[in-house]
């Protein structure tokens, strides 16, 4: 029972989303079921590409991640994220990465800006006193705040 990932969108209007894992339906196996036709994902190569059962890795942000799959990193010495397919034979080569493996380009960019070094406490103690309520701190605001004056530091 062979499993297959959409890595391209289909040329028709209803076609799942990249990414979606298509399993064999009976009782016409091997044969799949999508938007009422069966198919036969291993005949279109561009679009499908079979899923190993097993996942290669756990990405930083928690997604399973398999042969094939594109995953983002983020340079060590420099706040910019890079992508790449995965390849089981890397496997030793993605944890070595010390800033982490993320399943999205826009999980990478917020491991950046969560984790950038560039505040003084100069900086944060007027936007704390601008989130406190005398009795509580919005953790919301506060949080929001510190974010956009780290995008300022880029």
């Amino acid at each position: 029972m062979k499993k297959y990932r959409l890595i391209k969108e289909l040329p028709f209007e209803e076609s799942p989303e990249v990414g979606y894992i298509s399993e064999p339906m009976p009782p016409r196996e091997p044969l799949h079921y999508w938007n009422h036709h069966w198919f036969d994902p291993a005949k279109y190569p561009e679009y499908w590409m079979e899923v190993s059962s097993k996942p290669v890795f756990r990405s930083t942000d928690g997604v399973d991640i398999y042969e094939g799959d594109i995953i983002y990193g983020i340079y060590n010495n420099i706040d910019k994220t890079f992508h790449e397919k995965v390849h089981e034979s890397k496997y030793l080569m993605y944890h070595k990465w010390r800033r982490g493996v993320f399943s999205t380009k826009e999980a990478a960019e917020e491991s950046i800006i969560m984790n950038r070094h560039c505040l003084s406490i100069k900086e944060i103690a007027p936007i704390i006193g601008q989130c406190n309520e005398s009795t509580y701190i919005d953790l919301n605001e506060l949080t929001s705040k510190l974010i956009e004056l780290v995008k300022t530091k880029t």
